[in-house]
């Protein structure tokens, strides 16, 4: 199974995918999983700034 994960991985981070995301409310959990998907992809934020730290 772990061969399948990495092969999933490699390809991922090869094509390096852009992704953006629009949020109506911010939480640490979504921020954490954003911030672990730039591994990815390259994730844009969007919404209001004040909330996105």
């Amino acid at each position: 199974m772990s061969e399948i994960i990495s092969s999933i991985e490699k390809k991922a981070v090869e094509n390096h995918a852009r992704v953006a995301l629009g949020l109506g409310s911010v939480s640490p959990k979504l921020l954490h999983s954003a911030a672990l998907a730039g591994e990815f992809a390259e994730v844009v934020l969007v919404g209001d700034s004040s909330e996105i730290y």
